[in-house]
Formats: structure tokens, C-alpha cells, sequence
């Protein structure tokens, strides 16, 4: 498998999902709009709680829109949940591919790292790794690519000289 150097390999959720998210944010956003349009007979708590509907509407599709994870020499950024977390390669243990509770038929990708275990994605069946097990399989080994180059090559960080 050949994969570019020095770029960044980016991985989101299918469109589906994205679908998945408008929809579960059209419904409290079409409520909280319903009862601000209402002002003069919902009065303040009314307005203040189309407001909320409104605020949690936004919440869920920036959180949709700011999930992924991305791939490159240095190591895996995840972005999930309006959080951006690095985990570099040197820390990284083990690459693997696991299948979803229940019999589902989804699989997503586990990175063990030495602090312990940490999933790609909070929900299996919504996360930008997630998937059918060739697609997952896929990730899997470009993350091992990945890893396997920048544990190769010589770090560009300087060593600490004890100062």
C-alpha cells in the first residue's frame, strides 16, 4: 500500500450519518423556532426554552461537523465531540480492528496506547473509523504504515539535553 509522505490522511463519517445528525437536530430546532415565533403567548419560559432547543440543535451539528480522524508522520489527531486530541505514534502499543457489540456488523479501530486502552470513536456505529470490516481493515492497515515510517525515520524533535 502506498501512501503519501508528508501528508495527512483524514477520515470522517459517512454521509448517512451526517443525514443521521441534521435530522436529530431539525427536530429541536424546528421546536425551539415553533416557540420563539410564539412569544406572545409562551411568554419568557417559552422563549427561553425555544432558545435552549435552539442552542442544543446548534451543539449537535457541530459536533457532527468537527468529527475525524486524521492520520500523519507525526501521529493520530481525533476530534470528537468538540475535543482535538494528538496521540503521537511513539505512544501507540497496538493497532487493531474490533467488531461492535451485539452482534452488530460494524467494526471500528482500537489504538491501545501506553496510558491504556482508547477508542477512535465514542459510538461505533457514528464514528469516522467505523464501518464495514474492509473499510475498517483498510484504516487499519494505513495506520500501521503510518506508524511503522515515522518509527523509522529519525525524529525532527530535538532530544532533551537535561536543561
Amino acid at each position: 500500500m502506498q501512501l503519501p509522505t508528508g501528508q495527512a490522511v483524514v477520515y470522517r463519517p459517512a454521509g448517512v450519518v451526517y443525514v443521521i445528525y441534521m435530522i436529530a437536530a431539525a427536530i429541536p430546532a424546528a421546536i425551539g423556532v415553533g416557540l420563539l415565533t410564539n412569544v406572545h403567548q409562551t411568554r419568557w419560559l417559552g422563549a427561553s426554552f425555544g432558545v435552549l432547543l435552539i442552542l442544543v440543535a446548534a451543539f449537535t451539528i457541530s459536533n457532527a461537523l468537527t468529527k475525524s480522524v486524521t492520520m500523519h508522520d507525526q501521529g493520530v489527531v481525533i476530534r470528537q465531540n468538540l475535543h482535538r486530541r494528538f496521540v503521537p505514534w511513539q505512544a501507540v502499543q497496538n493497532i487493531k480492528s474490533m467488531s461492535g457489540t451485539g452482534g452488530a456488523p460494524l467494526h471500528y479501530v482500537v489504538l491501545q496506547i501506553r496510558i491504556g486502552v482508547n477508542r477512535l470513536d465514542r459510538y461505533s456505529s457514528l464514528g469516522g473509523t467505523s464501518g464495514p470490516r474492509k473499510r475498517v481493515e483498510r484504516i487499519v492497515a494505513e495506520m500501521d504504515e503510518f506508524q511503522r515510517r515515522a518509527l523509522e525515520t529519525p525524529s525532527s524533535v530535538p532530544e532533551d539535553e537535561g536543561l
